[in-house]
């Protein structure tokens, strides 16, 4: 791999891209809902709706959130990957509005997306 001796300045970069026709990918980052669940003698769960059969699970809060933090980047770049469509973020008062949903924490958590 060649490495240069001293930086090509970022405008000469852009330049050059644009002069090539070149399409830079653009990172976005969509907010989707994540359920924390706790039953009696269990860890605290996460499931999202908008991601069926996506689930984790957590020793305490901050550790649910953590792996579904993960859980969920993991998943959307296996759709990106597989150049499947990731699908919009739902509502949380439509989220809410579900009675399965009523002893549920909701908490946002972003995923990055690539767009090309």
């Amino acid at each position: 791999m060649f490495l240069p001796e001293r930086a090509i300045p970022i405008g000469t970069l852009r330049s050059i891209g644009k002069q090539s026709g070149h399409k830079p990918e653009v990172a976005t980052v969509r907010q989707y809902i994540g359920l924390i669940r706790k039953e009696a003698a269990s860890d605290y769960g996460v499931s999202f709706p908008d991601f069926p059969g996506v689930v984790t699970a957590g020793k305490n809060l901050d550790d649910a959130r953590t792996m579904a933090e993960e859980a969920l980047a993991l998943h959307v770049d296996g759709l990106v990957a597989d150049g499947e469509a990731i699908p919009e973020a739902s509502s949380l008062a439509g989220v809410m509005a579900d009675p399965e949903n009523r002893d549920v924490v909701a908490i946002l958590l972003g995923s990055r997306q690539i767009r090309t």
